[in-house]
Protein backbone atom coordinates (compact mmCIF):
# COMPACT_ATOMS: atom_id res chain seq x y z
CA UNK A 1 0.00 0.00 0.00
CA UNK A 2 1.15 3.60 -0.63
CA UNK A 3 1.89 5.83 1.74
CA UNK A 4 -0.45 8.48 2.66
CA UNK A 5 1.19 12.05 2.15
CA UNK A 6 -1.76 14.40 2.93
CA UNK A 7 -3.27 13.50 5.83
CA UNK A 8 -4.48 16.94 7.17
CA UNK A 9 -7.59 16.54 4.67
CA UNK A 10 -10.75 14.43 4.58
CA UNK A 11 -12.13 13.83 0.84
CA UNK A 12 -15.86 12.97 0.12
CA UNK A 13 -16.59 11.45 -3.22
CA UNK A 14 -20.36 11.81 -4.87
CA UNK A 15 -21.95 11.87 -7.80
CA UNK A 16 -22.70 15.52 -9.43
CA UNK A 17 -26.45 16.56 -9.17
CA UNK A 18 -27.00 14.42 -6.25
CA UNK A 19 -26.55 15.57 -2.63
CA UNK A 20 -23.14 14.42 -0.70
CA UNK A 21 -23.43 12.67 2.60
CA UNK A 22 -25.61 9.54 1.65
CA UNK A 23 -25.29 6.02 2.49
CA UNK A 24 -27.08 3.17 1.35
CA UNK A 25 -27.07 1.73 4.15
CA UNK A 26 -29.15 4.50 5.65
CA UNK A 27 -32.34 3.36 3.97
CA UNK A 28 -34.55 0.20 4.43
CA UNK A 29 -33.24 -2.78 3.18
CA UNK A 30 -36.04 -3.39 0.62
CA UNK A 31 -35.35 0.09 -0.67
CA UNK A 32 -31.95 -0.06 -1.24
CA UNK A 33 -32.34 -3.69 -2.71
CA UNK A 34 -34.29 -1.36 -5.07
CA UNK A 35 -31.75 1.50 -5.13
CA UNK A 36 -29.08 -0.82 -6.44
CA UNK A 37 -31.30 -3.14 -8.67
CA UNK A 38 -31.87 0.32 -10.45
CA UNK A 39 -28.30 1.21 -10.65
CA UNK A 40 -27.44 -2.33 -12.16
CA UNK A 41 -29.62 -1.91 -15.07
CA UNK A 42 -27.77 1.65 -15.96
CA UNK A 43 -24.20 -0.16 -15.39
CA UNK A 44 -23.59 -3.88 -14.29
CA UNK A 45 -20.26 -3.06 -13.62
CA UNK A 46 -21.42 -0.53 -10.80
CA UNK A 47 -23.07 -2.86 -8.74
CA UNK A 48 -21.89 -6.31 -6.70
CA UNK A 49 -23.56 -9.37 -8.77
CA UNK A 50 -25.32 -10.53 -5.60
CA UNK A 51 -27.40 -7.42 -4.38
CA UNK A 52 -28.50 -9.62 -1.35
CA UNK A 53 -25.55 -10.62 -0.04
CA UNK A 54 -23.41 -7.14 -0.60
CA UNK A 55 -26.15 -5.31 1.15
CA UNK A 56 -26.83 -8.02 3.91
CA UNK A 57 -22.34 -7.50 4.24
CA UNK A 58 -22.80 -3.52 3.83
CA UNK A 59 -25.20 -3.43 6.99
CA UNK A 60 -23.17 -6.06 9.03
CA UNK A 61 -20.13 -3.92 8.49
CA UNK A 62 -21.82 -0.27 8.83
CA UNK A 63 -23.37 -1.73 12.04
CA UNK A 64 -20.17 -2.92 13.42
CA UNK A 65 -18.50 0.50 12.68
CA UNK A 66 -21.14 2.28 14.53
CA UNK A 67 -20.82 0.42 17.62
CA UNK A 68 -17.01 0.50 17.64
CA UNK A 69 -17.07 4.06 17.54
CA UNK A 70 -19.87 4.00 19.94
CA UNK A 71 -17.62 1.72 22.52
CA UNK A 72 -15.00 4.21 22.58
CA UNK A 73 -17.58 6.99 23.10
CA UNK A 74 -18.86 8.41 20.20
CA UNK A 75 -22.06 9.57 19.86
CA UNK A 76 -23.45 9.07 16.45
CA UNK A 77 -26.50 11.04 14.80
CA UNK A 78 -26.48 9.13 11.98
CA UNK A 79 -27.52 5.29 11.60
CA UNK A 80 -25.54 4.69 9.31
CA UNK A 81 -21.67 5.91 8.62
CA UNK A 82 -20.62 8.19 5.80
CA UNK A 83 -16.88 7.16 3.69
CA UNK A 84 -14.27 9.77 4.04
CA UNK A 85 -10.93 9.25 2.53
CA UNK A 86 -7.47 10.36 3.56
CA UNK A 87 -5.87 12.76 1.10
CA UNK A 88 -7.62 11.85 -1.80
CA UNK A 89 -6.67 11.29 -5.60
Amino acid sequence: MGKISDTKHLYHYYEKGRPPFRSISALPFDEAEKVLAELRKKNENLVHPNIKWFLEWRYNMDKTIRDKFIEIGGKPIRTAPVFLLFGGK
